[in-house]
């Protein structure tokens, strides 16, 4: 992710190599330093201090390798150097698949991150292990002369390291949604164009002259005159300046400036705006009485699991979610109801589990481990709706292995079927508790790598509800059959209509037009609690005023959020609940 971070560890790695070489036994002390350093989650990947340390040892041990001792591994037989070279790759090999089917390997734990537990620094000394018997293996094995283009790309591999990067970044744009065997013959092309272009002889002899430029800013030669590189360096510098000033001051409109620059602008109204902050709205102890005696529906939102969830669940007989709602559990327990999404199928292990953790160029597709489902149940879920676009992501058997896996869990459920029959008679899910009749009803968008038109009149039509757009022919259609749903759930005589839908935009913190048409529809057409998820971000719970049949506390909250590790490092994801709070009026009505 962070491809640059390799320059700041060569700058520092070059600037205290040739003091701290001199200390004996050095190369034993940073590893030692780099086992350790894993057990202190301070030390992680800011200005990559952990890749810096983690690393370091790989480093010394290069800077230490005299051109003698070099030539003399070099200078043996063939026939010598060749069953050695075997013997440690199969060496690297063999500790690499155990260590690999053991420790399952995090991208976290690859970058040198702290340990997710202590067990994990045997891990790292298995990555040590089969790093250094491959480099043993590969000089024992390289022939000593010089490869054509291999050569010469290791000679400019500086310039290939430095420009690689926009243009990975653009390709991976069009890599998304394509099958992993294309994903790895596109890199490998992309890779040798690279190589070909940033790694000739041409382009660096004009970068080396741009790099010889650069470091005379910094010990410039008497009389002469500001280059291109200076002034290139002066440029990205004020780049750097002024967008510190501007994030700085991101929050400030045209109005707020000029009353700062006036001096119009006084801490009195800074006071006042700090007094709102703390005004918080306390119950009175009647109002408190009722909170407590009152029916509680908790939403959840997204329950997912990315490839590092699923790998740090491994705890070397099989896969343990347990310590996932460790402290979330008793939210969730607490409520008299909680209904969560569970996002992503159960197709089995021969199917692969999750793949990507997001936005990382691979191929997104979801398949969680049958015991995820055992600790969501043992979390306190009363519900989940698995209408969701990750349904499919493992096929129509997989979305079918899902319902009897939770089936088999004891795990209640809503949103995907077995048959057109049972969609018909299981679409609206009619449960009670305490005495309190709810219809529950699910929807999504769509489903990724599947066509709308299948999901809503071909193969998989029959699968789960569907509801996308805002005009048109095919909306007029969905709008109908989710009317018919309403007229169904409402024949029931339920207490509450609760609608759940998978829909919105990504990461969007406001609801997106698609999501107010059919909220609205939802709500004309009797939902008394509609509770969405998918955008990933919170959006702020919308709460409109409305009649809705035997509902006396006449509110209904439109738009949820998700409930799920950490997304995207800009906005990360933070965890959150909501409940719905319903007041009874008596033992079997509210």
């Amino acid at each position: 992710m962070y491809s640059y971070w390799y320059l700041i560890a060569l700058a520092v790695w070059r600037l205290t190599a040739h003091h701290i070489a001199k200390i004996k036994e050095i190369n034993l002390i940073l590893f030692v330093t780099a086992l350790f350093a894993g057990f202190y989650p301070s030390i992680d990947n800011t200005f990559c201090a952990a890749r810096i340390i983690g690393f370091y040892p790989y480093y010394m041990c290069g800077y230490m390798l005299t051109a003698e001792k070099s030539a003399e591994l070099c200078s043996k037989n063939r026939s010598k150097r060749l069953p050695v070279g075997v013997l440690c790759l199969t060496g690297a090999a063999a500790v690499m698949y155990g260590a690999y089917r053991y420790f399952q390997y995090t991208d976290d734990a690859l970058q040198m991150a702290a340990y997710d537990a202590p067990q994990d620094a045997f891990g790292r000394i298995c990555l040590y292990a089969a790093a250094f018997l491959a480099i043993y293996a590969l000089r024992c094995l390289a022939p000593q002369k010089s490869i054509p283009l291999l050569t010469k790309f290791g000679r400019n591999s500086l310039w290939i390291f430095i420009l690689h990067r926009p243009v990975t970044l653009l390709v991976s744009k069009y890599m998304k949604g394509m099958g992993t065997v294309k994903i790895m013959l596109a890199a490998a092309a992309v890779t040798l164009l690279i190589c070909l272009v940033c790694g000739s002889d041409f382009v660096k002899k004009y970068l080396d002259r741009f790099a010889d430029g650069g470091t005379e800013i910094f010990s410039p030669k008497e009389g002469k005159k500001l280059n291109f590189s200076a002034i290139a360096a002066l440029a990205a510098a004020l780049g750097f300046v002024v967008s510190v000033v501007v994030q700085s001051y991101s929050g400030f409109g045209k109005d707020d400036i000029k009353k700062m620059i006036n001096g119009e602008y006084t801490d009195d109204e800074q006071d006042e705006n700090d007094d709102e902050d703390i005004i918080y709205p306390v119950m009175s102890d009647a109002q408190a009485e009722k909170f407590e005696s009152a029916f509680r529906i908790t939403f959840a939102g997204d329950l997912i699991l990315l490839e590092d969830q699923v790998k740090r669940a491994y705890n070397g007989s099989g896969y343990d979610f347990t310590e996932v709602f460790e402290y979330a559990s008793p939210y969730i327990s607490s409520a008299d109801y909680a209904i969560g999404v569970f996002e992503g199928p159960m197709a089995g292990e021969e199917a692969g589990y999750t793949t990507s953790n997001f936005d990382d160029g691979k191929e997104l597709r979801l398949n969680f481990p049958d015991t995820f489902a055992e600790a969501v149940r043992e979390a306190g879920f009363d519900l989940v709706t698995t209408a969701n676009n990750h349904l499919l992501d493992k096929g129509e058997a997989g979305a079918l292995r899902t319902i009897e896996v939770l089936d088999r869990t004891g795990l209640d459920h809503t949103g995907s079927y077995t048959s057109e029959e049972d969609k018909r008679r299981e679409r609206i899910k009619l449960v009670e508790c305490q005495g309190i009749r709810i219809a529950v009803l699910s929807y999504t968008y769509g489903c990724n790598y599947i066509s709308n038109e299948l999901l809503t009149e071909g193969r998989f039509s029959y699968l789960t509800s569907v509801i996308y757009g805002t005009e048109g022919e095919e909306f007029e259609k969905m709008k109908k059959s989710v009317e018919e749903d309403m007229r169904a759930a409402k024949e029931m005589s339920p207490d509450l209509i609760v609608v759940l839908p998978h829909i919105g935009t990504q990461f969007s913190n406001t609801p997106d037009k698609e999501q107010e048409t059919w909220f609205e529809i939802f709500k004309q057409n009797g939902a008394d609690i509609i509770l969405g998820d998918h955008p990933m971000w919170q959006n702020l719970p919308v709460w409109r005023n409305m009649t809705a049949g035997k509902c006396s506390w006449g509110t209904v909250p439109e738009t949820l959020p998700i409930y799920t590790a950490k997304i995207r490092e800009t906005q990360a994801c933070s965890p959150m609940f909501i409940s719905t709070v319903i007041q009874k009026k008596s033992s079997a009505a509210v």
